[in-house]
């Protein structure tokens, strides 16, 4: 028997609550939100960009986290959810980006999971996910070090 929809909406709650607090504990990954800049010319945008990409590859990391430590089995729509209100909660984008905010999103968290997926299989290191997160240390090298030191 499934889960009713209370039940549903309460472990989504703590989820959002257990990833933040996640979030918060990776002291780099907040820093990098504030390097946002204006969006007043093509480099600043393609900058800014390129901090939202790493952004959201991390987010999709806090999700995967709080999802194990709270040994929760999610439906990949509803990590999505999760990952896109605390992206759409950190980040404001300009004005003439907010009509497409919820496509850029989910386009940009779809991306980071096709190409973590890519390169590791579908079971990510946690563990080293969690330490990438609090050192600042991109996620791609950490598992690369990972795995020639496993030789």
């Amino acid at each position: 028997m499934g889960k009713d929809e209370d039940e549903i909406k309460e472990i989504f709650e703590d989820f959002m609550d257990k990833g933040k607090e996640i979030f918060k504990d990776s002291k780099a990954l907040v820093e990098s939100i504030d390097e946002i800049q204006e969006w007043n010319s093509v480099k600043e945008i393609k900058e800014n960009f390129s901090t939202i990409q790493r952004f959201a590859m991390n987010i999709v990391l806090v999700v995967e986290i709080a999802t194990f430590e709270m040994a929760q089995t999610l439906k990949n729509e509803d990590k999505l959810k999760a990952a896109s209100k605390v992206i759409d909660e950190y980040i404001k984008l300009p004005w003439y980006l907010e009509f497409f905010d919820r496509l850029v999103i989910h386009s940009l968290l779809k991306g980071a999971v096709y190409f973590i997926n890519k390169a590791f299989g579908k079971k990510w290191d946690l563990e080293v996910a969690r330490k990438s997160l609090q050192s600042g240390q991109d996620f791609f090298d950490a598992m690369r070090e990972k795995i020639a030191k496993e030789g």
